[in-house]
């Protein structure tokens, strides 16, 4: 259920199901640097949040 939510979030919904799933190795690394760089920026936001609250 999960996955569903998280893949619509997305607008990736045809990938909700990992078996039907394939990408490239190319296209495999490039999504994990959208999600490093996506990742960082969320954990700089939590960051400054929490220094806002002190």
């Amino acid at each position: 259920m999960a996955l569903k939510i998280l893949t619509g979030l997305l607008n990736m919904l045809g990938r909700a199901d990992w078996r039907t799933c394939e990408l490239s190795k190319e296209e495999e690394i490039k999504m994990v640097e959208e999600l490093k760089k996506l990742l960082k920026i969320l954990i700089r936001l939590n960051e400054l949040g929490h220094k806002s609250c002190a």
